[in-house]
Formats: C-alpha cells, structure tokens, sequence
C-alpha cells in the first residue's frame, strides 16, 4: 500500500480514460510486452525482502525504521513525510535514477535532499562512495501504485523489474524505495529498469497500462553512476579504501568489535546504553516521558558528546588517542570521567587490565569515519580513517571505543594514527582538502603510552 497524497490535481488521471475503447490494443501490447521481458542469467538477485520501502508489498517497513532512528535521536519523525511530499513535485520530463549511499537511514536523508531538486539533478551522473550503496526506486504522484517485482546484479550491471498497479485507495499516491548494492569497489556502474506489462487480470477488469511516455514521468529510469576512490590529501593522487577483512591483514581489528558514534560498519555505540536510547512507546504516561528524556541527557554517550564539543578535551591544541581500561561500557564510562574532566587523560596503560584505545575528534565540519585498524606489533596499532565533508554547514564529532590485545610484554603501547584520506567528495563539490592544522587541532593524532607494572 502506498502513500496516499490528498488535493493532488492528477488524482484519477489514468484512471478516468475510457478502458473500453482500447480493450484489444491492451491483450495485443500485453503479449508483446510479455515477450520482450529478459531474464538475466548467472546474476545475482537481491530479495526484495531486504528493500527498505515506504508501503510497498513484501519489503522491509522503511517508515518504522525511520521513526525508530529519529526517536533515538530525540527527533521527531519528519522524514518520511517529507520524502512524500517531495514526491508530489513531478518533473517535467524523463528522469535517471538515484543512487547514494550508507545506511538506510542516512540514505534516506541524503535522498529526500535530492529529490527536493528533482528537475536539476535527475539528469547528472550519481557519484557514491562504495560503502552501502543504496538505489533509489521512487515513483511520483499518480492513481497507480509501482511495485518491485525483482532486482539481479550482474558484473557491474544492475537489473530491476516493476508493474504498475491500479490502486485501491481512491487518492492519488508515491512510493519510495531503498534497494540495498552493497558494498561496491570504485568503478563505473550502470542500472536498467524494465516496466512489466500489467496483470491480466487487472486488464479484464478493464485498466488501462500506463504507456511509456507516462511512466518516464513517473518513475525514474535507467542510469549510469559512479563509485569513486578516496584521494589522499597529501598527495592528490586516488586511493582506494582498504577491503575489511580480506585474508592476509594478520591483525587486522574487525570495525564490528568496534564501539562507536555515528562511523559506519561499527557497532552503534547506543547500544551500551539500551535503556536510554530505547524506542520510547508512544502511549507512555507523561511520568514515563520524562524519566525516558531524563535518562537520554544523563547517557555516557550524550555526556561524552557535549563533552567534545564544549568540554576539557577541546581545549588541547593536538588532541591525542589515548587508552582506557576495560572494554565495551566500562571503557565508554570511563573514556566519559575523562571528557567531562572527572580526571585526567591517562599517561601511563595498567599492563594487567584488559584496555580499549580511545580515538575521537572535535567538532568540525567533516564526517570522521574509520577505515581500518590493524594490531601490526605485540602493542602497535595503526588507525586510517576518511574525512567526508558535510552536505550543510553543520558540525560533528565522533569517537570509537577500540578493544586491543596486547601480546607478550610490551613496554608500551603505541597508537600511530595515519594521515587522513579524503573522500572524492572534496573534489566533486570543489572544497579544498583539510590542511593539516584543521586535522592536527581537530582528530586524535598518535601517541604513546608506557605500560605500568603491577607493584
């Protein structure tokens, strides 16, 4: 089921021309349709179960997640609504689809944004980073509903078949779709839709098919996008983010035994805290309401977040990773004792705890995510990261919670944090990369730490 739009002047378009008329033209166009369909042989198909859509049969409930996400943040759930009335802004002529990237939350945000200028940007490439590659499926305002019958990825090629659906709900409607490409190295990359013929037994229920030249207006065809390289900062030149987990990275530090604020494939730090983060029903007392909202602001989480934008931490000219003991939340509380300034940084490492190192940076106008980490000694560990420039002028900071194990008897621990890769985006939207000023002021830089034996 779809979403329905009230006072649209296109309601019942298609559905107020006369079906009698064209009855034997439709069993004619039908067959033939039919028989032009392809099936792509040897791909590989995507279930449509994992498709985050708004309302659409048989996929995965995209509002919900949504509305999760936006109460987690103490946010209300704007979002959807917004992408549908977006939906209701047809353009003018044929459109190429897009394509993002990152989780469906964020994908669905960098979509909306998109479709708010759905007549400038529909006809330009997509250039995505190749983590979560989402493919946006959206249909504009109309009296039929578009279902996603199957999606097959083939090589470098992705293949995407739907209907038209006549729909019950006497408004007019949009629908909107994230179809999950995942993780996608750099490269050119292409999409092919293909409109099914109508059921059979809508056309002897008298429905007329929606021609070509309507559905061009409807939904977004075929289109070629771009998965780009990172470009060093340094350097200029194109790097390609490291492959996680790949054989023969001996030490390499799995991104999900990582805890973390907002850096994708980590694990969601949030979820150290269930009880203040938890979805919040919508019928609780306002009693409970209160003691939800006053369990948000006291979380280890919000208090390290306030803390990096505004606490003891942002006052050092070179912040500098560092280790704390424990793993999981008792490193989050203690990594908060230190940004709130309970106490200080830690100098030394206790050689008989287990330790976690702490890596974060200030507010800034970049996105700070991590690429890899590696363990490349007995207590060595290397941190490469990417900087993403923001879409607006907002700011941000982050921080990972990175457990390690230290091998034999080191006599200390050495955290060397490598120069930034900087996401293509910089170059794409002609932003000059980060001097190294901005990100020595702003990103944990490397350290060493003494291990202090047990008296």
């Amino acid at each position: 089921m779809s979403i329905a739009i009230e006072d649209t002047e296109d309601q019942g378009e298609l559905l107020r021309m006369r079906p009698h008329l064209l009855l034997a033209i439709l069993w004619v166009t039908s067959i033939c349709a039919a028989g032009e369909r392809q099936t792509e042989e040897g791909g590989h198909a995507i279930p449509i179960s994992k498709v985050f859509a708004l309302g659409m049969p048989g996929t995965s409930d995209l509002d919900e997640l949504l509305s999760k996400s936006a109460e987690k943040m103490g946010r209300k759930p704007f979002l959807a609504e917004r992408i549908t009335r977006a939906l209701t802004a047809r353009p003018n002529g044929p459109m190429q689809s897009l394509v993002v990237s990152g989780p469906p939350e964020l994908a669905a945000a960098r979509a909306f944004t998109a479709l708010q200028k759905a007549d400038g940007l529909f006809d330009k490439k997509s250039t995505v980073f190749g983590t979560e590659v989402q493919l946006v499926f959206c249909r504009f305002v109309s009296s039929y509903e578009a279902e996603i019958v199957s999606v097959t990825q083939k090589g470098r090629e992705t293949f995407v078949e739907y209907r038209f659906v006549p729909s019950s709900d006497p408004q007019a409607t949009v629908d909107f779709a994230l179809i999950p490409l995942g993780d996608l190295p750099a490269g050119e990359y292409s999409v092919k839709f293909q409109q099914l013929p109508l059921e059979p037994k809508y056309v002897k229920q008298g429905f007329v098919p929606v021609e070509k030249s309507v559905s061009e207006r409807l939904v977004p065809g075929d289109t070629i996008f771009e998965v780009a390289a990172t470009v060093d900062g340094d350097t200029g030149q194109p790097v390609l983010t490291p492959t996680l987990g790949a054989a023969g990275d001996e030490g390499l530090v799995a991104l999900d035994e990582v805890w973390a604020l907002d850096m994708p494939r980590t694990r969601d730090v949030r979820e150290l805290d269930p009880a203040s983060f938890g979805r919040t029903p919508r019928d609780l007392a306002e009693e409970q309401r209160i003691e939800v909202a006053r369990r948000y602001r006291s979380s280890s989480v919000v208090a390290i977040k306030n803390a990096l934008n505004n606490g003891p931490l942002r006052e050092s000219n070179t912040p500098q990773a560092f280790a704390v003991t424990g793993t999981g939340k008792t490193a989050l509380e203690n990594f908060e004792r230190i940004a709130s300034g309970q106490c200080d940084v830690p100098e030394t490492v206790p050689a008989d705890q287990s330790i976690s190192v702490i890596f974060y940076s200030l507010p800034s106008g970049y996105y700070v995510h991590l690429d890899r980490v590696q363990q490349v000694g007995p207590a060595n560990i290397e941190i490469t990261y990417r900087l993403v420039p923001h879409m607006s002028r907002a700011s941000s900071v982050h921080f990972a919670i990175i457990p390690i194990h230290v091998k034999g008897d080191a006599e200390q621990l050495v955290v060397s944090v490598k120069p930034p890769v900087h996401d293509k985006l910089f170059s794409q939207w002609g932003l000059p990369p980060a001097t190294r000023a901005e990100v020595k002021a702003t990103v944990s830089q490397s350290n060493t730490m003494p291990f202090e034996l047990p008296e």
